[in-house]
């Protein structure tokens, strides 16, 4: 849930590269990714300490995502809270849609360099 908020509100969530990088990673690794632990442990340690990122753009306000933390409030019981926080992460996911290649790259680069590569 961070993330999907983090996503839709990157102007006070994402100011640093790092940031970011950890919000757009984190997005990345919870719906497209099979490891999310894995992917979620390798990032952390591959952005601590120094670490010269790019802050990318982002999509513009009012284009990230047409689902809001509303929709989650609406729940009317715990399976369905599970589904709409669900459906709210992959609409804020699918509005930074031309963001995943460099969410790819940066968790491929954090993989590689926990395994020595």
């Amino acid at each position: 849930m961070v993330d999907a908020y983090s996503l839709q509100h990157p102007d006070e969530y994402m100011r640093s590269a790092k940031s970011y990088a950890a919000h757009l990673t984190g997005a990345y690794a919870a719906i497209e990714y099979g490891s999310v632990a894995e992917a979620n442990r390798a990032i952390l340690q591959w952005l601590d300490g120094a670490k010269a990122l790019q802050r990318p753009d982002q999509p513009a306000p009012g284009q990230r995502g047409v689902l809001t933390i509303r929709h989650v409030h609406d729940a009317t019981d715990p399976d369905d809270h599970v589904r709409r926080v669900r459906e709210w992460a992959e609409s804020a996911w699918t509005a930074w849609t031309g963001y995943r290649g460099i969410a790819k790259q940066w968790i491929d680069e954090a993989l590689g360099s926990r395994h020595g590569a």
